[in-house]
C-alpha cells in the first residue's frame, strides 16, 4: 500500500488545499513548482502490524512526516491546520509533539513539519469499531 499517495489523494479533496496548494504535493521530494505553498509527505518508518487475528492482522500503525512549506506564513499555517484536520478526521491519526516550525533565510521559505501517528481505521473497516 502506498500510504503517502493515499494521503495526497485525500488532501486533494480539500477546498483549502485546492486553493492554496493546488497540485504541489509529493511524497519524499519537493515538487518542481514552488510558486506557492507545497506539501511533502514522507513515511518515518514502515507500517507496523496491529490487531493480530489468526495468521493475519487487521491494520497497520502508520507513522508519517508531513512538511508544509511556502513563502507566505499565513498560507503555510492555514494549510498545516487543514492537513492536521484531514489526518485526524479521515485517517484517525494524531500529531506527535516533536514538530518543527521555522523560517529558512537561504530559501526564503517557512516550514511547518509535523509527525502523525496512528492506525488509519477507516481504511480497514467499513464501520467504526467504537
Amino acid at each position: 500500500m502506498n500510504f503517502p499517495l493515499i494521503i495526497i489523494l485525500e488532501l486533494e479533496k480539500s477546498e483549502i488545499i485546492q486553493r492554496l496548494v493546488q497540485k504541489r504535493m509529493r511524497s519524499f521530494i519537493e515538487p518542481k513548482d514552488k510558486s506557492g505553498a507545497f506539501i511533502i509527505v514522507t513515511p518515518v518508518m514502515p507500517g507496523t502490524a496491529e490487531h493480530p487475528v489468526s495468521n493475519n492482522f487487521l491494520a497497520e500503525r502508520q507513522h508519517m512526516q508531513i512538511d508544509v512549506q511556502g513563502t507566505n506564513y499565513d498560507d503555510v499555517n492555514t494549510v498545516a491546520d487543514e492537513v492536521r484536520a484531514v489526518m485526524f478526521h479521515k485517517f484517525n491519526m494524531t500529531e506527535e509533539r516533536n514538530g518543527l516550525e521555522t523560517y529558512f533565510e537561504e530559501t526564503g521559505r517557512f516550514l511547518i513539519s509535523k509527525n502523525y501517528i496512528g492506525i488509519p481505521q477507516k481504511m480497514y473497516y467499513k464501520k467504526p469499531i467504537i
